[in-house]
């Protein structure tokens, strides 16, 4: 409740943040190269016309913009409105091909227009979200160097973050913030505090980000409430939490990510039946491994077993091509298709060497019985001091065959945040913890007789 009465008062008040500080102001303006002037469009090449098929299943806003673009003199700028409404489109629906007519869209710009900078990271953007880091990495050095916009350095962060480059994340978002303190910087420096085990710190830059948020776009609101709802729920606030992901449901009703932590606190407080509802919402909007693991857990739990057995094979089926990692995590907590989880696993961490890769392919590595592998893993995934509880919960398993003090102090610190485990996962948890109090009984036993 405290962090709660917090954020009422921080509604209100700035604080002045030591470590990655919002500048007092904007900063310099970044050295530019302006786009060549547009003077005439070809809209018959091929990126053009797969941009401007008609999808009417997309809704009017679309097509409005497209009968735009046809009928303008200049249609760069209704070009680039579409290709971020693709992308919109494309996070909430779940579709990789949504994607790609944004990419089209790129395309078409720089086919008319080679060297402009807007098509570049509305493409930066797509590569990201399709995991292709390395080439969104690629393409963000070149707009850093070449403009220097806030958003090409968020976009670089981006890259740099999820390929395990904390350090270079840091300093793109420091520059991004520099140049133009808002809710998108204060995102990021809160997914850096966060994963730098920072829990306070990473509430105080949620909640700056949700101040300045746009409720013109529900969206972004919302996934900045549902980022701050589950820092406050780490943190034992479960009232700040339940705030929090109501404003973000409220701002966005079928916003998958609050959904699935709604359903998620609503499990917690053994609210079984409340906590469906959101889950199975969040399981249909945005099929995702995680989502319908904790799915399947919450059926279980609520006695529907043929129900949790359906939402397990809709996972085992899909779940690979939805989310390799999470699909990986899921087969290794079930103890099923070893190899498989292993394959994933490896196959993610090429693309994605961040801490979570880590972390999953320790897990299989662990499951496969390849106990110095693991371990090896495992140190890479707690580079950060990252305080997550799955992380420390796989690290007490990993850990318990080569340094059984440590597992034993790391299983204690994981029980204390089991609450944010999937139900699966607390039961392995609770099994080793029971385990480990038997043997401290044992032992205290033996030095007393």
């Amino acid at each position: 409740m405290q962090i709660c009465k917090q954020y009422l008062l921080l509604m209100f008040v700035y604080l002045a943040i030591p470590g990655f500080l919002p500048s007092s102001a904007a900063g310099p303006e970044p050295i530019r190269v302006p786009s060549p002037k547009i003077s005439k469009f070809d809209l018959t090449c091929d990126s053009c016309r797969v941009a401007l098929l008609a999808q009417p299943e997309l809704g009017t806003n679309i097509a409005f913009i497209q009968a735009k673009i046809k009928s303008s003199p200049n249609p760069a700028p209704f070009l680039e409105q579409l290709g971020w409404e693709y992308v919109k489109k494309a996070r909430s629906q779940n579709d990789p091909g949504l994607y790609r007519m944004a990419e089209q869209c790129a395309r078409c710009w720089e086919t008319n227009f080679p060297g402009t900078w807007e098509p570049l990271l509305l493409k930066g953007h797509v590569f990201h979200s399709l995991h292709q880091f390395k080439e969104a990495e690629s393409i963000a050095n070149k707009l850093v160097s070449g403009r220097g916009s806030p958003f090409d350095y968020g976009l670089l962060g981006d890259a740099c973050y999820d390929l395990g480059k904390v350090r270079e994340a840091v300093e793109a978002y420091q520059k991004m913030m520099d140049l133009k303190p808002d809710a998108h910087a204060y995102l990021r420096a809160g997914q850096i505090r966060w994963i730098k085990g920072d829990l306070k710190g990473a509430s105080e830059m949620y909640l700056r980000a949700v101040q300045a948020s746009n409720a013109h776009d529900p969206e972004a609101a919302a996934w900045m409430r549902s980022k701050l709802a589950a820092v406050f729920w780490q943190l034992a606030d479960l009232d700040g939490a339940n705030l929090m992901v109501d404003e973000a449901i409220k701002l966005d009703a079928q916003h998958a990510a609050s959904l699935h932590l709604k359903g998620r606190l609503l499990l917690s407080e053994g609210k079984e039946t409340n906590a469906l509802v959101y889950l199975k919402q969040a399981a249909d909007a945005y099929p995702l491994p995680e989502y319908l693991w904790t799915y399947a857990d919450a059926l279980r739990l609520a006695g529907k077993e043929k129900e949790a057995i359906a939402a397990e094979a809709v996972l085992l089926k899909k779940g690979a091509s939805m989310d390799p990692r999470s699909y990986s995590l899921f087969l290794s907590t079930r103890r099923i298709k070893p190899e498989e989880s292993e394959s994933f696993a490896r196959r993610e961490l090429k693309e994605r060497q961040d801490i979570f890769s880590h972390d999953a392919l320790a897990f299989a590595l662990y499951f496969a019985g390849k106990q110095e592998e693991a371990r090896s893993e495992m140190e890479l995934a707690l580079a950060e001091n990252t305080i997550d509880p799955r992380l420390v919960f796989h690290a007490a398993l990993i850990f318990e065959s080569s340094d059984q003090k440590k597992a034993a102090k790391l299983g204690k610190i994981a029980g204390q945040m089991q609450a944010l485990l999937q139900p699966s996962e607390k039961n392995l948890l609770d099994a080793f913890n029971k385990k480990f109090a038997s043997l401290t009984t044992a032992v205290n036993s033996v030095n007393t007789n």
